[in-house]
């Protein structure tokens, strides 16, 4: 009976000694799987690429972003000044389009418009990293805004791709023209 008492103990013993090596072995395989999903994501973080961006802006005639002209006196000049910035980690080719527009004038985002071209700037492709603005721009207006008539100054951004010109943004700016 002792021996068949020790020969259980032994078996007990074995089975909690190889349930230990079981239980080690199966922690270790969840600790490496642990680390290498954690060098895997900490490599992804590390080499990802961030998407590149543009900034795309209208400038006062004293080059700064702000109090835009909102009143002018017809064959009065405005001067503006268009600027891009190119972030987009590739070269950025495009042209501006300056156009005029009225209360019947469309403008969307997505699309552009359909103001009266007044005038293309040249192509320009900008390096990633660089910054490029127009020179002035002076536009002026022969008709009066008139019975709540809005008038516009419109800047389209063209992207140039494979010699063709695409839509890709729009800027405007509403005016009130009066009389001289």
């Amino acid at each position: 009976m002792k021996i068949k008492e020790n020969m259980k103990e032994k078996n007990s013993h074995n089975n909690s000694n190889q349930e230990r090596k079981n239980l080690v072995k199966i922690t270790r395989i969840i600790l490496l799987i642990g680390i290498i999903l954690t060098s895997c994501f900490i490599i992804y973080e590390i080499i990802k690429v961030e998407p590149g961006y543009y900034t795309y802006g209208l400038l006062n005639s004293e080059g700064y972003a702000e109090d835009y002209p909102t009143q002018v006196k017809i064959s009065k000049n405005i001067t503006l000044y268009a600027t891009v910035g190119n972030y987009l980690k590739t070269d950025f080719s495009f042209s501006i389009h300056i156009l005029k527009g009225n209360n019947n004038t469309w403008i969307n985002k997505d699309s552009g418009s359909n103001g009266t071209l007044i005038r293309k700037l040249p192509n320009i492709t900008l390096q990633h990293g660089n910054e490029w603005i127009s020179d002035a721009q002076n536009i002026s207006f022969s008709n009066t805004g008139q019975n709540k008539m809005i008038i516009f100054v419109i800047f389209e951004l063209w992207k140039i791709e494979n010699n063709k010109e695409i839509y890709f943004d729009i800027l405007f700016i509403k005016l009130n023209i009066t009389e001289i």
